[in-house]
């Protein structure tokens, strides 16, 4: 998907939870997009553009009038867009939510795409796939001694 629209690759192996591509020539201003897959099905979850913003905390309202200039005012607001840890949330129609974020003090804005039941049953996959590997490596040291 990403591929045919112009992104390249950096990453793309199905044993990573999300496929990496340099966004740079999809939306100006990104460096990276992440897209994350529910196992089970291979259904989509969660595609994340990085956009770095060094020492620039306004970076986060650029990108959130970008979303706005699309998606319209959105619904959600939690944070200060001056300064410390933001967060703008949308809902679409079709279910996806749609957050741009930054966390503080590092000011660097992600702007992701979220289908909440999918992302959902990826987060925990990725947890009994943890404990799974932490279960093993418990099992192969137990048997050490």
């Amino acid at each position: 998907m990403a591929k045919n629209a112009g992104a390249k690759a950096t990453r793309e192996d199905n044993s990573y939870w999300y496929d990496s591509y340099d966004s740079s020539s999809l939306l100006e201003g990104s460096s990276e997009l992440l897209i994350g897959y529910e196992i089970e099905h291979g259904k989509f979850a969660r595609a994340q553009y990085k956009f770095d913003a060094i020492v620039n905390a306004g970076k986060v309202m650029e990108v959130r009038d970008m979303v706005v200039g699309k998606y319209g005012k959105p619904s959600g607001k939690s944070g200060n867009p001056s300064v410390g840890e933001v967060k703008y949330t949308w809902k679409l129609k079709d279910g996806i939510q749609v957050e741009v974020s930054r966390g503080w003090p590092d000011t660097t804005v992600y702007l992701a795409y979220i289908h909440p039941a999918n992302f959902a049953k990826m987060e925990r996959e990725m947890k009994e796939q943890d404990q799974q590997q932490e279960n093993e490596k418990r099992s192969k040291q137990n048997k050490a001694f």
